[in-house]
């Protein structure tokens, strides 16, 4: 059987830019993520108080309330996942630049969840992943 063999492709170097984000492309983007955050969460804070005996017991704050996303483990988490058990992950989806860390708890409609870690954040970001396990 014969190659075919069509016109040579232009390839561009290396070391040549790739065309980026502009800021206004960026904000529309971030605009659109928001826009599909209909429900709302509430990220929780813990506080230590003491317990009269030494000791302290954790209270937890309502931090902030927000919209959000949430969607079920995705092939990352899933890997997570197992390592938690019978635990699923989650990934809830928050607006881009929240504050939220692994000593955080989110609660939507009434389920609490436990923040294991941060989607680590980028230039281009649109959304906070927060990967958590439901709190039964």
């Amino acid at each position: 059987m014969t190659p075919i063999i069509g016109t040579p492709v232009s390839v561009p170097a290396a070391s040549a830019a790739l065309p980026l984000l502009t800021a206004t492309e960026l904000t529309a983007m971030r605009a659109q993520a928001a826009v599909s955050m209909v429900e709302v969460v509430v990220i929780w804070t813990a506080t230590n108080a003491t317990d009269g005996q030494g000791g302290s017991t954790p209270t937890w704050a309502t931090a902030t309330t927000m919209g959000r996303l949430a969607a079920g483990g995705g092939a990352s988490e899933q890997a997570l996942a197992e390592a938690l058990g019978s635990r699923t992950a989650w990934t809830v989806w928050l607006p881009y630049g929240t504050a939220v860390t692994a000593q955080n708890r989110i609660v939507i409609a009434g389920r609490t969840f436990e923040v294991l870690g941060i989607i680590a954040p980028h230039t281009y970001e649109t959304a906070r992943g927060a990967v958590c396990v439901e709190l039964l």
